[in-house]
């Protein structure tokens, strides 16, 4: 094998491609197969879950060949600079700008690779369309506040894409649902994808592309993204997931619709409160055009009153109560997207909704045993006079 190309050109193709090396298990996963063939330079990687190609077309290949060369050698080869010239012999491949030249072991043995994940054929149809990755990456940022780093139901460690036009995260005590327009024009498929993918993709994804389309592809056991310098496969998550129209479109007793801003920062402080000793909920309690929250442990006890724009019929004490973490997880995504929000629920440990204008969440809350309201009533009721 014998090429050709820019230092800077191969600094960055390499770089994205040696992101799955770091989190291998055996050493020929830690390396990058570079490969010059059909007029493109290649550099792949694989950490048996996942499987990336970055391409590069502006190489000038005289010999088609392939190599495999450590990730450590690659970040070596970074530092020299100008027009690279790669060369194998036998067990090594040279590389030299003219003025420095430098030596690596490699491995030009095929058999001795890890074929990729999945394969795309110029056959295959995708199943959706990706019209703009960076769109991609801010939902997924959005969303990722109520995925589950520690459930055993993988499911609730993924996100759901709709062919409505949804994507959905969900954790079993929170859940967000956001409506987009960038990939349901001619999506033909849901599919789910794990939350770390989140971590892999910004590193792979190079955003001063010009074109930002990603098609996806699926089969038994693996998803594929094809960009435009890169291909992208990792394993599929299977399952049942959540019928969430179902808990949106339920009718409710109560109806909230408290300062957004002012709302995040009381259970921001709330959730500051809570310790591994010193578990409380957040309680609330209506009163007109108020909304008063309460919250107690052996560490503290505090109510905050802010404006409620919906009046309650009457006013109530409802007798459940939200982890703060959980409630503030979801607030936080409609403060990132900058979306008012009203809140529905029951006074019942049922789902509470939030919905905005794209966005929607839940949050389960928990029952309150009823001796605990005699004291939380005496300390609520002269803020809410």
């Amino acid at each position: 094998m014998k090429f050709t190309i820019d230092s800077n050109i191969f600094k960055n193709k390499a770089a994205r491609a040696m992101n799955l090396c770091y989190t291998a298990c055996m050493p020929i996963l830690e390396s990058v197969i570079i490969r010059a063939e059909n007029g493109v330079v290649s550099f792949r990687s694989n950490n048996l879950t996942s499987d990336v190609t970055i391409t590069s077309i502006d190489g000038h290949i005289t010999e088609e060949g392939v190599a495999a060369v450590h990730a450590d050698g690659i970040k070596k080869l970074t530092n020299i600079k100008g027009y690279l010239t790669f060369e194998t012999t036998d067990n090594s491949i040279i590389v030299s700008n003219g003025k420095k030249k430098m030596q690596l072991g490699c491995v030009t043995d095929e058999n001795e690779f890890i074929p990729p994940l999945a394969t795309v054929n110029n056959a295959d149809e995708p199943i959706a369309t990706i019209k703009d990755f960076l769109e991609l990456l801010n939902t997924l940022e959005i969303l990722k506040a109520t995925l589950s780093d520690s459930s055993s139901k993988p499911l609730y460690q993924c996100y759901h894409f709709d062919t409505r036009g949804y994507v959905e995260s969900i954790s079993g005590y929170h859940a967000l649902r956001k409506s987009v327009d960038w990939f349901n024009d001619n999506a033909k498929e849901n599919f789910c994808i794990k939350g770390d993918i989140l971590r892999e993709l910004k590193k792979i994804i190079d955003k001063k592309c010009n074109d930002r389309k990603i098609s996806v592809y699926q089969n038994k056991s693996f998803i594929t993204f094809c960009g435009e310098d890169f291909t992208y496969s990792f394993k599929r998550t299977d399952g049942d997931w959540l019928d969430m129209d179902r808990l949106l479109n339920s009718e409710s007793r109560y109806t909230l619709k408290p300062d957004t801003k002012d709302f995040l920062e009381i259970v921001k402080e709330y959730k500051g409160y809570i310790t591994k000793k010193a578990k409380s909920p957040m309680r609330i309690v209506t009163q007109g055009n108020s909304i008063i929250t309460f919250i107690q442990n052996p560490l503290i006890k505090t109510a905050d009153k802010i404006y409620n724009d919906t009046k309650v019929s009457d006013d109530v004490r409802i007798e459940i109560g939200f982890d703060p973490a959980f409630m503030y997880d979801v607030l936080t995504a409609f403060d990132k997207v900058d979306e008012e929000y009203t809140i529905h629920g029951h006074n019942a440990v049922t789902p509470w909704r939030f919905t905005g204008d794209t966005l929607c969440g839940m949050v389960v809350p928990m029952r309150l045993e009823t001796d605990m309201w005699h004291e939380i009533n005496r300390f609520v009721d002269g803020l809410a006079a």
